[in-house]
């Protein structure tokens, strides 16, 4: 139901809200309308307020039906790809607010990586693969959602966001 949910922006943070008692699914997301090329670069952002344990987050790379994620939800943080075919989870890990505060994907020399800073600085690597397709012309987003009915709304803020060197 994306209808219910809202996407706003205030002093340069993105703000998902989902709203309570709203028969589920419940999405939220803001998506790039330009293309980014990854190549040698970072795509990064901070977490700054997940939304709950029953809805889920999620910083995605896309394209076209394919997608590179960090995606949270249940106290799990999730790095995975996925293609038309499949889902494929590299790793999942214990979700802490403030390890895992930023996430960031890096492409260096033909590898793909999943990395999480909890001060923007210092990253530790999640995720290493190959690239898994084209990643000169990606489009952005950042979502939120819940597959079950919330009794109370719920808002998951991200910020910093960035792509760079």
């Amino acid at each position: 139901n994306v209808s219910s949910a809202s996407v706003s922006e205030a002093s340069g943070a993105v703000h998902l809200k989902l709203p309570a008692d709203v028969e589920p699914p419940v999405y939220a997301e803001l998506a790039s309308t330009q293309l980014w090329d990854l190549t040698g670069c970072t795509a990064t952002v901070q977490m700054t307020q997940a939304p709950g344990s029953s809805a889920y987050v999620h910083f995605v790379l896309l394209q076209g039906t394919s997608s590179i994620e960090f995606y949270a939800a249940k106290g799990k943080l999730v790095a995975q790809l996925g293609t038309p075919s499949a889902t494929q989870t590299l790793v999942s890990v214990d979700y802490d607010d403030d390890l895992h505060a930023w996430w960031r994907f890096r492409e260096k020399s033909g590898a793909l990586l999943w990395e999480t800073s909890s001060d923007g600085k210092t990253w530790t690597v999640l995720a290493t693969t190959g690239l898994p397709f084209e990643i000169a012309s990606l489009k952005i987003a950042l979502g939120a959602g819940t597959l079950e009915t919330m009794s109370a709304p719920a808002e998951a803020v991200f910020d910093d966001f960035g792509v760079g060197p």
